[in-house]
């Protein structure tokens, strides 16, 4: 998939959860969720660590992005 497709189908199926790669053709996964109003995002490398309590505080109505990357 490449991150316009991404963005289309976010748009049209508006999905609670979006589990995808940072790297792909097109929009890369970062541009893709922005545009699809994304509230948060888990890294691959912090996933197993993050991935509940991150859906969790985003499916509440917070906004999460890893504290690191910022």
């Amino acid at each position: 998939m490449d991150g316009n497709l991404l963005v289309e189908a976010a748009t049209r199926l508006r999905p609670d959860v979006i589990i995808t790669d940072i790297a792909m053709p097109g929009l890369n996964g970062i541009e893709a969720l922005t545009r699809a109003g994304a509230s948060g995002f888990v890294l691959k490398a912090l996933a197993a660590r993050e991935l509940r309590s991150t859906i969790e505080q985003v499916l509440s109505g917070k906004i999460y992005r890893p504290p690191d990357l910022f």
